[in-house]
């Protein structure tokens, strides 16, 4: 199991992608133990109060961001109520996906392969 600095860690550059492109909407909470089900992380939809419960795997902080970036896009799509990131060079068509590329996490346009940006990095 990761503490909680190795979760905040892995998590923050999504984090600061999600909030820069979808302002106040979630927030990520350490499990206090007050949820029904134990989780390292919580990402939280402040609109409605319910949560997704994050889990890193084990290994190197480049496979704990490409992790937890997954898992955060997934949990954010029930708090921006839709397909996130959205893909700019395809909008209302895809979702960006994230990759390594050079030893960094990127998000990238699965049609064209192109790097969008880094995780952490995406435009407002």
């Amino acid at each position: 199991m990761a503490t909680w600095d190795e979760v905040r860690a892995a998590c923050a550059p999504v984090l600061a992608d999600l909030e820069r492109t979808h302002p106040g909407g979630a927030r990520f909470e350490r499990d206090t133990g007050a949820f029904p089900v134990p989780a390292e992380g919580w990402l939280r939809d402040t609109r409605t109060g319910t949560g997704t419960g994050l889990f890193l795997v084990d290994g190197t902080p480049l496979e704990q961001v490409l992790d937890a970036t997954e898992k955060l896009q997934e949990a954010a799509f029930d708090v921006v109520w839709g397909a996130w990131p959205e893909c700019p060079e395809h909008p209302r068509g895809h979702p960006l996906t994230v990759e390594a590329r050079d030893a960094a996490a990127v998000w990238v346009c699965d049609r064209s392969g192109r790097v969008v940006a880094r995780v952490g990095e995406l435009p407002g």
